[in-house]
């Protein structure tokens, strides 16, 4: 199976490419970015073909998947040329950016049949797979509630202008938003139904189109309460990029991951307070998107799950724009 890269804007897809490689039977073969200086730097890296137009590189290598990751706001543009050459696509988080860039991408799925996968590795991640195994065994009872927070580290010297713009970037409840609320669609199984969220900006005053501060309330199907937090102030000086957790109210107990110390704590009526070893995770998002290309597929994540996802944190962020709660649209199924 060979694949291509296109853009390099994000370290993450870095991680992707590596992986990809490591698979059996998966070839990189050619890569291309807009930015000269990346694209020199990443072929004397890689060592494969490097291209400044990445509609060229398709069409001349024809491959069977891209990794894409240029900037957040231009990915829809990729996928679409990705779609209309049949190539699958696997593309850094967040998918797009706005509604437009979506529904560009709804039709493109629709009209060529192509797995468009997002980088939401957290389905992938042994905690929260642990998690997920136990809701699904009624460990904690019927759900109640889902609580995400994300504080990060901005770093801000190491930022490109397009990391710093929200017009770019998307924004930080889509950026970094996207993981929590993918997170509460899988383990809940249900879809949102109307949001509240909020934008603010309060501690980097100094970037004109940036907010580092995001909350978002959701109320899923089945009177399910979402309520996540993401936001770029986790302190530089921490010894922890984020200190993430995620708990899930039930009605039997509760589930927590907290990423500082990769704990996960079951807390039940009948049992008490207990630690949680969680068993290894089958399969990598990586492996998963490849073995789909393949035929053979977990179903952890696919198209419409990556799509539906996109849906519910774009409407979140017009709900902030807007200043009052909207509808959820129902997901798209390509």
């Amino acid at each position: 199976m060979r694949f291509v890269t296109i853009g390099f804007a994000h370290a993450h897809i870095d991680a992707a490419v590596s992986g990809f490689r490591q698979l059996p039977g998966v070839e990189l073969v050619g890569i291309a970015d807009s930015d000269a200086q990346r694209l020199a730097d990443r072929q004397a890296k890689l060592g494969v073909p490097a291209y400044a137009d990445y509609r060229a590189m398709l069409d001349a290598l024809r491959p069977d998947f891209a990794a894409v990751c240029p900037a957040n706001a231009d990915k829809a543009a990729v996928i679409v040329e990705c779609a209309a050459r049949g190539v699958h696509v696997f593309a850094d988080k967040p998918l797009v950016t706005r509604r437009p860039h979506l529904e560009q991408v709804e039709r493109a799925v629709q009209a060529s049949g192509i797995e468009v996968w997002a980088y939401l590795e957290l389905r992938y991640y042994a905690p929260l797979v642990e998690i997920k195994r136990r809701i699904d065994a009624g460990q904690i009872g019927e759900v109640v509630s889902v609580y995400a927070t994300g504080p990060h580290k901005l770093s801000l010297p190491s930022r490109t202008p397009e990391m710093l713009d929200a017009e770019r970037n998307g924004g930080v409840l889509v950026d970094l938003g996207c993981h929590d609320v993918d997170l509460a669609r899988w383990f809940t199984g249900r879809e949102p139904l109307e949001v509240t969220a909020y934008l603010s900006k309060r501690r980097f005053l100094q970037l004109d189109n940036f907010w580092d501060t995001a909350q978002a309330l959701y109320r899923f199907a089945g009177e399910v309460s979402v309520y996540i937090e993401p936001s770029w102030l986790q302190p530089d000086a921490s010894a922890f990029w984020g200190d993430s957790r995620v708990m899930v109210v039930g009605t039997l107990g509760t589930l927590e991951y907290r990423t500082c110390d990769q704990s996960v704590t079951l807390v039940t009526v009948e049992r008490g307070e207990e630690p949680v070893t969680p068993e290894p995770a089958p399969v990598s998002i990586l492996e998963d998107f490849v073995a789909t290309l393949r035929g053979h597929g977990s179903g952890t994540l696919t198209t419409a799950e990556t799509l539906a996802t996109m849906r519910a944190i774009i409407t979140a962020h017009e709900a902030a724009l807007a200043g009052r709660t909207l509808p959820c649209a129902p997901p798209h199924r390509p």
